[in-house]
């Protein structure tokens, strides 16, 4: 009876054992699937990341694009309002100089 007491005992001492290990290997399975997920998580935000950087650098080519025709048609209208004014300052010339032909006309 004394040596299935001790048989028995011993068991119960491994068993103990098995218990531990299972709940070490446990413990470092549980590590290393959060350590999976930081990993996961941090390629989403990477891809996240190069996502907005893109649109970023479509939207910064939009803007530069669109400065460009609001410079180019702000030229335009810079140029028309010289032309406008240049013709009118043209128009007065040729308005006194014909007025001071008449008065030349006139004298003689």
């Amino acid at each position: 009876m004394q040596a299935a007491t001790r048989i028995l005992a011993r068991q119960l001492v491994r068993l103990r054992q098995q218990i531990t290990n299972l709940q070490g290997s446990r413990a470092q399975i549980t590590g290393v699937a959060t350590h999976t997920l930081a990993l996961y998580a941090n390629t989403s935000i990477s891809t996240g990341i190069k996502g907005a950087t893109k649109a970023m650098v479509a939207m910064n080519k939009i803007e530069m694009m669109s400065e460009a025709i609001d410079e180019t048609l702000d030229k335009d209208e810079v140029e028309k309002e010289t032309e406008k004014l240049t013709n009118q300052v043209l128009d007065e010339i040729v308005v006194d100089i014909a007025s001071q032909a008449g008065f030349l006309k006139l004298t003689l």
